[in-house]
């Protein structure tokens, strides 16, 4: 639900939203039992704790986090189609 409904709103499935042969292999995986104190402020000034943890993120089934070094950005532009929104943009950056 996450995955899928976003990508098919803007028009990117079955590239993205899916598990499937052809679909891009981007992953994140997390842990829902455990929290972690952002760098973010509410407006009293107090960090905010988020309840669940990014434990691995694969994009294009390449490992990307935890890493020690960092990542160098990549990616394309991905035709949107088949959408009933933003009419004005046919390019989602990928």
């Amino acid at each position: 639900m996450m995955c899928e409904n976003p990508a098919k709103r803007i028009g990117l499935f079955p590239q993205k939203g899916c598990i499937q042969k052809g679909s891009d292999a981007d992953i994140t995986i997390i842990d829902p039992n455990t929290q972690v104190l952002s760098d973010i402020s509410d407006e009293s000034g107090e960090k905010i704790v988020l309840s669940c943890a990014v434990k691995a993120v694969f994009l294009n089934g390449e490992l990307t986090i935890p890493a020690d070094e960092k990542i160098k950005p990549k990616g394309t532009f991905v035709k949107r189609s088949g959408t009933t929104r933003r009419r004005s943009s046919s390019s989602c950056w990928n």
